[in-house]
């Protein structure tokens, strides 16, 4: 039995994931790079020569710039597709930080008048109560101003904004931006045939809401 453990060694060897799942951002060409960078080190580290350090050193600079040059075309890209999608958006910033909507880490209970409580009916208005209550409570202890609010304001500036037309291009990229479904209003006109018929009707459509918009300003400024 020595003699078969001395001539067959038991030995460990590391399981190789050839098929692991990669980032969505990776290419072959950043592929490519990170074999050469392990390849360098493994040359640095076995001969530390100053040449081996510099090669390893400016490819592992060049091969770090890649990477961040991937990620923040891959993932501007998609927040560009979807900039018209606040949901979606906030799901894909929380993906990058790891921020994950897990309610399972609410705790079991929450103090409430010194408490700890468990009800959830009493730890529901708990908390209706605290934030009923929040805004007046806080208003009480800002103390008195002895100046009008307009004390704090500069002169009036009565042409400090200006507000463009609307323009025919607005008017078919936010049509467009609308998602497609088949359910109408009481138009009985569906975003699905608004974004099937825009390019045809864009031109007066822009020059009703024009006119509607100017006509209200008018009004009001009476």
């Amino acid at each position: 039995m020595k003699v078969f453990n001395i001539s067959f060694p038991v030995k460990h060897a590391r399981k190789k994931h050839r098929n692991s799942k990669h980032h969505p951002w990776v290419t072959q060409k950043f592929l490519e790079s990170s074999k050469l960078k392990t390849k360098l080190l493994k040359i640095k580290s076995s001969r530390p020569t100053q040449l081996n350090i510099l090669n390893y050193g400016e490819h592992n600079c060049s091969h770090n710039k890649l990477k961040r040059r991937l990620k923040s075309s891959y993932y501007g890209n998609i927040l560009e597709n979807h900039k018209y999608d606040m949901k979606k958006s906030w799901s894909i910033l929380n993906g990058l930080i790891g921020k994950q909507n897990d309610k399972s880490t609410l705790p079991n209970s929450f103090i409430i008048n010194d408490q700890d409580e468990v009800n959830l009916n009493k730890i529901t208005n708990g908390f209706n109560n605290f934030f009923g209550d929040i805004g007046r409570q806080t208003a009480d202890h800002i103390p008195q101003s002895r100046h009008n609010y307009k004390h704090y304001l500069g002169p009036s500036l009565g042409f400090s904004m200006f507000i463009e037309p609307v323009s025919e291009q607005i008017v078919i990229n936010t049509t467009i931006s609308l998602k497609s479904k088949i359910s109408s209003g009481y138009d009985e006109l569906s975003t699905k045939l608004m974004k099937q018929t825009i390019h045809q009707v864009s031109a007066p459509l822009t020059h009703i809401i024009f006119y509607h918009w100017r006509s209200t300003k008018s009004a009001q400024s009476r």
